[in-house]
């Protein structure tokens, strides 16, 4: 039998007083209520939960300017302006390929299968039932509780892909830590990232953007022995947005120079 996913955004009780919430919520360029605006993002969180935080029509579409506002049962005239508010202040994030991205989503999103939920219902019934018995706690399980201890077992393999952690070894984990290697090199101080956000940004340019290993490699490694650049890339983040020009400069130095760019990151 095939589980089915539950997904859940795990929100503060302080959500409303939120800095980026209070921003909606003071937002006077559509001439909506307050609590108007406010609904209409949650409403787009909660379209992106099951995506973690992605929101697209399809796979060969994204959304139109109309279907998002019909999601958020608002005209064109009146959700264009809280958008473009919401992409300037960053609440929102835009992909190459005009998929969405809510930040908030991906930080407090909460999942599990249904299998999950079963084992604790019936660990719950086996405490009330041996509160009511007095019986021996420590009995052999049954058939049918061995079945939901397996189920739990392959519902934890299934979170630790959902996690999204990279492993030392992987590729994108390889590239955050050296970027962070060569601007520690440079400046001692500079507080450690979290690597494992910076290698799920290298992720996205390989899933989404479409860039190869290599060029990923050689157009970091130019970024981090150019005199200007390295002390302007200071984040894979910061790699990213400026990929296309960082790309087309480290071919002019390759031609023009006949510099390698390759960078060991190993």
């Amino acid at each position: 039998m095939t589980s089915k996913r539950y997904y859940w955004l795990k929100v503060e009780n302080s959500f409303m007083d939120r800095h980026d919430v209070k921003l909606i919520r003071n937002f006077k360029g559509n001439m909506l209520h307050c609590n108007a605006n406010v609904t209409a993002y949650v409403t787009l969180l909660l379209e992106s939960v099951t995506h973690e935080g992605y929101l697209r029509f399809s796979e060969d579409n994204h959304y139109e300017m109309d279907d998002l506002a019909a999601l958020c049962y608002l005209t064109e005239e009146e959700f264009t302006p809280l958008f473009e508010f919401l992409i300037k202040k960053g609440i929102i994030e835009v992909e190459i390929d005009k998929t969405l991205y809510f930040p908030y989503v991906s930080k407090h999103l909460g999942t599990e299968v249904d299998s999950a939920e079963r084992v604790r219902k019936h660990r719950e019934k086996k405490k009330k039932d041996a509160k009511v018995l007095h019986c021996n706690t420590e009995v052999t399980n049954s058939n049918t509780e061995l079945e939901l201890e397996l189920e739990k077992e392959k519902e934890k393999k299934d979170l630790i892909v959902i996690t999204n952690n990279f492993t030392k070894d992987s590729f994108e984990f390889k590239v955050a830590s050296g970027l962070y290697l060569s601007i520690k090199a440079r400046n001692e101080n500079f507080k450690k990232p979290k690597l494992d956000d910076w290698a799920s940004v290298i992720d996205k340019m390989k899933r989404l953007d479409k860039i190869s290993e290599s060029d990923i490699i050689n157009t970091l490694g130019f970024a981090i022995k150019d005199s200007f650049w390295q002390n302007n890339i200071l984040s894979t983040v910061k790699f990213r947005k400026q990929y296309d020009q960082l790309y087309l400069k480290a071919k002019d130095v390759v031609k023009s120079k006949g510099v390698s760019n390759e960078w060991d990151i190993d």
